[in-house]
Parts: structure tokens; sequence; C-alpha cells
């Protein structure tokens, strides 16, 4: 911990600034994801996203919360793969409707017919008789000099 008085102000200031860059790099790495799972589906979204994700690097970049060349270099390769997309784009997605879920049947109402035959299942369990296994007898272990 620090004693002197600019030093502790400098702290102060640069865990505010860890704190800021913290949530921009996390909303940087969001627009990439976006644009990721956006370039699997369609041109149209993929290149939306793209341009999400372009301007949230370069301020990032601007704001030095990211190295410059790191900004140019995530940049160069979503361009990469949204011309791969581009060149030959995903094939459309059918959703299938699902079947819809059977209800359940009704449970039967419990009588005192059948409580009277679970008491008496549980009064008499069957017993069970452990055939006994005859005893493994251990070799004699030899003396040496």
């Amino acid at each position: 911990m620090a004693n002197i008085k600019s030093q502790i102000k400098r702290n102060k200031q640069a865990e505010a600034a860890r704190e800021r860059n913290k949530a921009v790099k996390s909303a940087l790495k969001t627009s990439i994801k976006r644009f990721n799972e956006a370039s699997l589906v369609s041109v149209d979204e993929a290149k939306a996203r793209l341009g999400e994700a372009v301007v949230s690097l370069d301020k990032a970049a601007s704001d030095k919360v990211i190295h410059a060349n790191e900004a140019a270099r995530k940049k160069s390769v979503m361009m990469k793969k949204f011309n791969a997309v581009a060149a030959n784009p995903p094939a459309p997605v059918i959703e299938e409707e699902k079947p819809k879920k059977k209800k359940a049947p009704a449970k039967k109402a419990v009588t005192a017919k059948t409580t009277a035959a679970k008491a008496t299942a549980k009064k008499a369990p069957a017993k069970k008789i452990a055939a006994k296994k005859p005893a493994k007898k251990k070799a004699p272990v030899k003396k040496t000099k």
C-alpha cells in the first residue's frame, strides 16, 4: 500500500480506468462473437454485425484500450471470414415444427383398497439369504535366510 498522497490518487485513477477498460473489452468480445454467429446464418446479418464489430474495434483502439495493430489484425481476420461467407453463402436454415407434447395421463384416485395392498406389500419383504462362501486360505510365507 502506498504512503505517498500522489501515488494513492494515481492508484485510484488506475483502478477506475481498469474498470472502464474491462467493460469496453467485454463489449468488444461480444460484438466479435455476434459477428461469428451471424456469419453462420446469413450474409446480410453478417454484414450488419461486421459493421458493428469494426466500429467497436476502432473505438477501443482510439481510446487506447487495445493496441491499434491488434484492432487492425482482428478486423482483417473478420473481413477474410466475411468474404469467404459472401463467396459461399450458408444454406438457409428451415425450422421444422416440433410435435406437440402429449399430456400425461391423469393420476388414479387413491382408494382404501390400493393403500391396503401397498401396506401389505411393504410389511412382508422378501428375505435374502446370502450363500456363505468358504474363506480363502492364505499360502504360508516361506522364511529365507
